[in-house]
């Protein structure tokens, strides 16, 4: 069997596959050199798998020195104590930081941030612990905008009178229903869930179009007008 196989893996793979010295032709030798084939490909199928589930590349971890609150500085009434401005500069890199962020304390953890580095590795978790809002900024302005859109069409007491026409099955009320759906359900939620660390949403919601009708056209159909 050993002499089935190109040179150039017996020189490299002998050491993984002790071969006996009886010679083996036809299909038994293929199916063994496809499975040798991908026994060698399963530590990277492996190592790529792993990545897709839990590194985030491209950021690191990094603890700023800490300062002194206050810095001593000749005044025009003579010595004086004053607000350390180094204690609000950040990493050049800065990507998130904790909400307690000070460069004041002795605690490192309050003086951690996360920053862009092309060796990078950290996982998802990892960055979760040190900026744990950093996903909550995303969907909060997500739905901003996602309720700004329905404001713009239809808010208020127009909103209770969308719910009376859906319950008497209107038309028209009916179909303004359909388009917040469309608006919520269809195009809100699926971006929502799409929000990872490295990603930005599209917070433009103008592909759902306006509210099909007008709130006018909506009460007369309601009150029968």
């Amino acid at each position: 069997m050993f002499a089935l196989y190109p040179r150039h893996w017996r020189k490299q793979y002998t050491f993984l596959f002790p071969m006996p010295s009886t010679p083996v032709s036809g299909v038994d030798a293929k199916i063994l050199e496809e499975l040798m084939k991908l026994y060698l490909l399963l530590p990277l199928l492996l190592i790529l798998t792993t990545c897709s589930e839990i590194c985030h590349a491209g950021y690191s971890v990094y603890v700023s020195p800490q300062v002194p609150e206050f810095v001593t500085v000749n005044g025009p009434y003579g010595t004086e104590n004053w607000p350390n401005s180094e204690g609000q500069v950040l990493h050049p890199d800065h990507f998130c930081k904790p909400a307690n962020y000070s460069r004041f304390t002795p605690e490192e953890s309050r003086r951690t941030e996360i920053i862009r580095s092309s060796t990078g590795t950290l996982t998802d978790v990892q960055v979760l612990a040190v900026c744990p809002d950093i996903l909550n900024v995303k969907y909060q302005r997500l739905w901003e905008a996602a309720s700004a859109w329905e404001r713009r069409n239809i808010s208020g007491v127009a909103l209770s009178l969308l719910t009376l026409g859906v319950s008497q099955g209107k038309p028209k009320a009916l179909a303004i229903a359909a388009w917040s759906n469309r608006l919520w359900t269809d195009t809100y939620y699926p971006r929502k869930a799409l929000i990872s660390l490295n990603s930005e949403p599209d917070y433009d919601f103008s592909v759902v179009g306006d509210m099909p009708f007008s709130v006018p056209e909506l009460a007369a159909e309601v009150w029968g007008q």
